[in-house]
């Protein structure tokens, strides 16, 4: 008998599933041998640009949500001595394995949390890079009616079925017939949480991101796979587990999702002027200064115009600095 769930529940099987999920099973998932880059992989610059943020704002707690392969924080960790403790919130075994052995140097200020569940308060300075994308989230179609997008797990396909009403779709009626929109139920229900639990700081989250108005340009949504630095648009192509599956958060969203948790929105940009407003073109010169070779120089301009290039992460990546 075929089974046949929600889509985000399928989206939540093929990348958490303990024994077959994406980030249970894939050894190799972020940098040039992975499937995707992300700022924090792309260069060190990234991370030192946030440790002289924290350094200079004289926070001395950190926490940071789906730290990856604890690249960045390494990089924080690195940059800025000032930083009494370090926590990370990562649900994937596999992820905290391969944390735990990054920061061994810093074992004494890092503490690993599998969830939120486990923290009693959060006061500091708080990251979020592509986390929120991570979330399963709803997908629908506007077509007369609105229809929920299902999944025919055996037959990898989608079934439509008409929908409760929902509030928020009110927020969706511009789109023409025939979209299809996504909603992010898992992540909106997370934060709700996590706002409870922080009491002060600052939340930098950067992500890649659209606002409102650009939802326009995607007839078919934004749900897509990346496979070795390849997108997957027809993610069901892949047996679950195989590659990464992910959407484009709408900021335009979020920040209604955020006023409503009580923060205010401290500052909203393109990656690439956040990264130079905070100094990342002094921090590219200091270290080409220190370190002459020509070698070392080339790299370092090929990883500063990967963040700051708009038709690379520049632009296509969305910072928002939330306070409270």
């Amino acid at each position: 008998m075929d089974k046949i769930i929600p889509f985000n529940q399928y989206m939540e099987h093929c990348l958490y599933d303990e024994e077959t999920g994406y980030y249970a099973k894939k050894q190799r998932i972020f940098g040039k041998r992975g499937d995707f880059y992300t700022p924090q992989t792309a260069s060190s610059l990234f991370g030192k640009v946030l440790a002289e943020i924290i350094r200079k704002q004289q926070f001395k707690q950190v926490y940071e949500f789906g730290a990856g392969y604890g690249h960045l924080a390494f990089d924080v960790l690195c940059s800025n001595h000032e930083i009494d403790r370090y926590i990370i919130f990562e649900i994937s075994e596999n992820m905290r394995k391969r944390i735990e052995k990054k920061l061994m140097n810093f074992k004494k200020k890092v503490k690993l949390y599998r969830s939120i569940e486990q923290a009693f308060e959060i006061k500091g300075f708080v990251i979020m890079v592509e986390f929120v994308d991570a979330f399963p989230v709803k997908r629908f179609l506007k077509k007369g009616k609105i229809y929920e997008v299902w999944v025919n797990i055996n037959e990898r396909r989608e079934i439509l079925k008409e929908s409760e009403d929902h509030a928020f779709f009110e927020y969706y009626k511009f789109l023409p017939e025939g979209y299809y929109f996504e909603y992010p139920f898992s992540f909106i229900k997370w934060f709700e949480d996590f706002s409870k639990k922080f009491k002060a700081g600052k939340v930098i989250i950067i992500d890649y991101g659209l606002e409102k108005q650009n939802l326009i340009s995607y007839p078919e949504g934004t749900i897509r796979g990346f496979k070795e630095h390849k997108v997957i648009k027809n993610i069901y192509e892949f047996y679950p587990g195989e590659i990464d599956i992910t959407y484009t958060p709408d900021f335009s969203l979020l920040k209604r999702v955020f006023q409503k948790n009580g923060f205010n929105i401290r500052r909203f940009s393109s990656l690439s002027k956040f990264l130079i407003e905070e100094g990342i073109l002094d921090i590219f010169e200091r270290e080409v200064s220190i370190d002459t070779t020509s070698s070392f120089k080339i790299k370092k301009q090929s990883e500063l115009k990967t963040l700051i290039t708009p038709g690379m992460m520049g632009e296509k990546y969305l910072v928002m600095e939330l306070e409270k």
